[in-house]
């Protein structure tokens, strides 16, 4: 990677929407920091990165945690000096009858989809 390569961070590229996403950003030259709570996930995401010959890297990051989000973004201005995007991905669903939703799940809702990188 050369200095003048741009330096995107994306959450939840484990899969779906963030894991072509990331693929995307690596067609276009972009050296691609996936981050995903499931840190295999975002390995195979990184693999199929390089797959198609780009350059990425994977961490794991839980998106509700200020310090993690934090640290994850020192980190990638550490390792690449410099941070040009942010691809905030991460987030959940929950597909259930109004009865069946507890609280854990309305709370792991609202802690990634309305707090996560604040």
């Amino acid at each position: 990677m050369n200095h003048t390569t741009p330096v995107p961070f994306l959450t939840g590229g484990g899969g779906g929407i963030g894991s072509v996403t990331a693929r995307e950003l690596a067609r276009a030259g972009y050296a691609v920091v996936v981050s995903d709570i499931d840190l295999d996930a975002a390995k195979a995401t990184v693999a199929g990165v390089h797959e198609d010959g780009g350059v990425a890297e994977a961490v794991r990051l839980d998106a509700t945690s200020r310090a993690d989000v934090i640290a994850a973004v020192d980190g990638v201005v550490d390792r690449f000096g410099r941070l040009d995007l942010a691809v905030n991905n991460a987030g959940l669903q929950h597909f259930a009858a109004i009865d069946d939703i507890t609280e854990d799940h309305l709370y792991s809702l609202v802690n990634l989809n309305l707090a996560g990188y604040v």
